[in-house]
């Protein structure tokens, strides 16, 4: 199974395919170019489709980070930096566009950090983990399961 990573920040975004042992696949890049509302989200789709595109048959997961927080409960985001994003439905959107056998997860670019340093970065291994901005993690396994 291949993942589709999206980081969306303030003026950006990037994207990769990974497979499920960690290797790069694929990469894309794009700037928002003063895109907002429903116009950041369609970008976002269009970097995962494009990544999903040239994976090989079969499920696959998305994950993408957001400069801002995300209510799971709601599936909304708010990102201070991305005009008219105040509570966009931004799980939703993905999931209209990418399909029902997409697996989406969502969080902010604040937990994805510390979940890659404990999974390949400086942290790899460790239990206990403290993020570049002071935020102490108590990581065991990703808060949403195993991806693969």
């Amino acid at each position: 199974m291949s993942v589709v990573a999206i980081d969306l920040g303030g003026t950006k975004v990037a994207g990769a395919r990974i497979s499920s042992s960690g290797e790069i696949q694929a990469r894309r890049h794009a700037l928002l170019g003063g895109r907002r509302g429903d116009q950041v989200a369609a970008l976002v789709v269009e970097q995962c489709q494009a990544l999903a595109a040239g994976a090989h048959s079969g499920p696959y997961a998305v994950g993408v980070t957001v400069p801002g927080i995300y209510r799971a409960g709601r599936g909304t985001v708010w990102a201070p930096n991305i005009p008219a994003w105040e509570d966009y439905p931004l799980r939703d959107e993905l999931q209209r566009a990418l399909g029902n056998d997409a697996r989406i997860v969502i969080d902010s670019d604040r937990a994805a950090s510390i979940l890659g340093e404990t999974w390949r970065g400086a942290a790899a291994g460790a239990r206990d983990a403290k993020s570049p901005r002071k935020r102490q993690v108590r990581q065991s396994s990703p808060p949403w399961g195993e991806l693969w």
